[in-house]
């Protein structure tokens, strides 16, 4: 399956105004990633290994835009609503959710989070990943953590319908986890 991808990346002319370089890179990144292609795939834990797999999914920058035009994936908008987002930066500017996935690119989200998506069947206007600067991709404004890099693989995933292995809450050490398999 290929996936039509916009980054909408909200800005106000500060480093959260990511180049098209570390755009294109985050969408490698999380080709690699849905594809089976990092090395270290080979550290999952054992009892996992034998399930993962290139799950046939694959990322693309869009190339047509939803009035028809000719785009490179990538809009731009100018607010300061980039230093306190979350779902208010979606009001901004989207893309039909059931033509493309969205991810919009901030300076900091409100909540603490390095980012955040839904599942599937939220309200159409607020599908898609919210994803600080520099956790977008592992170049440009990257802190340099292999886990930052991935962190909008891992939000891709739950866009996808993937919770985490260890429950529906993001710590895992909670007693309501407890009773969830992997």
């Amino acid at each position: 399956y290929v996936i039509p991808v916009v980054f909408h990346v909200i800005h106000n002319y500060g480093p959260e105004n990511i180049s098209k370089a570390q755009v294109l890179n985050a969408v490698e990144v999380l080709n690699k990633s849905f594809q089976k292609l990092y090395a270290d795939s080979t550290i999952v834990c054992s009892i996992f290994r034998p399930i993962i797999a290139d799950v046939q999914v694959e990322f693309r920058l869009a190339q047509i835009d939803p009035q028809g035009n000719c785009t490179d994936g990538i809009t731009r908008t100018v607010s300061s609503l980039t230093y306190s987002a979350g779902d208010n930066v979606k009001a901004l500017i989207d893309w039909p959710s059931n033509k493309y996935f969205n991810v919009w690119v901030v300076s900091n989200i409100a909540s603490g989070a390095a980012g955040y998506a839904y599942y599937p069947g939220i309200s159409a206007g607020i599908d898609g990943v919210v994803i600080l600067h520099n956790y977008t991709g592992d170049i440009g404004t990257n802190n340099g953590s292999n886990y930052a890099a991935r962190s909008l693989t891992h939000e891709a995933g739950h866009w996808l319908n993937l919770p985490h292995t260890w429950g529906g809450t993001n710590d895992p050490g909670l007693p309501q986890n407890c009773s969830d398999d992997d």
